[in-house]
């Protein structure tokens, strides 16, 4: 993040492939935010689009959903807000791919990355809940996320302080 510009690319470059290496799939979606953000943060939110394409597919061998939400959340958090659409492609794979949705902290995840889509493009967000399969917790959201914006959501994570 605090690297020379002609260093940020090659830095998370490496990041990443460092990341890959886990056999894990949910600490290789995981720990990639970081460097994701590290890229959206400095200008290079095309490269991090193009990592976070990569990443959904390892994140479909994550097997429990708790911790397939939580990879996905943290990749949600670290694109957002450098590019809108691959924030919403990870929204959607977190809430629209699955029948029934059914564990708490899967709920709890789709449920704080639409507020914080929603505070920036709140047709978006419509359009994600129009696509979720599990009826039920769409409705539960449409009426829930609207007025929980600006009340309870702060945005997404810091990834970096100072």
């Amino acid at each position: 993040r605090y690297a020379p510009e002609d260093r940020v690319h090659p830095i998370a470059m490496e990041s990443l492939k460092r990341a890959k290496s886990s056999t894990d799939s949910y600490k290789v979606v995981g720990v990639s935010a970081w460097p994701v953000r590290a890229l959206v943060e400095r200008g290079h939110a095309k490269s991090a689009a193009v990592e976070c394409n990569r990443l959904l597919k390892q994140a479909k061998a994550i097997e429990h959903p708790g911790s397939f939400a939580q990879a996905l959340s943290l990749l949600f958090q670290g694109i957002f807000p450098g590019d809108l659409s691959m924030a919403t492609t990870i929204v959607e794979a977190l809430a629209c791919d699955h029948d029934s949705i059914t564990h708490w902290r899967h709920r709890r995840q789709i449920r704080d990355c639409l507020e914080v889509l929603y505070a920036t493009d709140s047709k978006r967000t419509v359009r994600v809940l129009n696509r979720m399969k599990d009826e039920k917790l769409a409705v539960k959201l449409l009426a829930k996320v609207p007025e929980r914006v600006g009340v309870l959501v702060s945005g997404p994570r810091e990834f970096f302080s100072g």
